[in-house]
């Protein structure tokens, strides 16, 4: 789930072969470590996918001014947590105000996440 983050971040920034020197750049991958240690600082104990998912977004509201909100929901919503997603319920549904960014790609096949669900679902 959080490759997709990572690659969508990486396709659309960049990336930096200094992120562990000079954590100040704005390439993908410094994004996504940043996103990813703000994002555990706020989300709570023994999160759900979905409580992740909003620190994500959280994390980036804060640091980056959402900046890469619509980037977040298209990678999240590509595995199932989109904006109606719930526990046992997947959603692939972004907010209305990132229909219109079409530059985001996520690497997902449906037809394999789909097969990937009915392979474990609990019945």
């Amino acid at each position: 789930m959080l490759h997709n983050v990572y690659a969508a971040l990486v396709t659309e920034h960049g990336w930096s072969s200094t992120a562990f020197t000079d954590p100040t750049g704005l390439k993908g991958n410094v994004v996504y470590l940043h996103l990813f240690i703000d994002a555990l600082a706020i989300q709570p104990c023994n999160p759900t996918f979905l409580d992740a998912r909003d620190a994500w977004i959280q994390a980036d509201e804060s640091r980056y001014s959402g900046a890469h909100k619509c980037l977040l929901w298209k990678a999240f919503a590509s595995r199932g947590l989109g904006v109606k997603a719930a526990s046992y319920r997947d959603d692939e549904t972004i907010p209305e105000e990132c229909q219109a960014d079409v530059n985001v790609n996520v690497f997902v096949d449906h037809e394999d996440r789909q097969s990937r669900i009915k392979m474990y679902s609990v019945v």
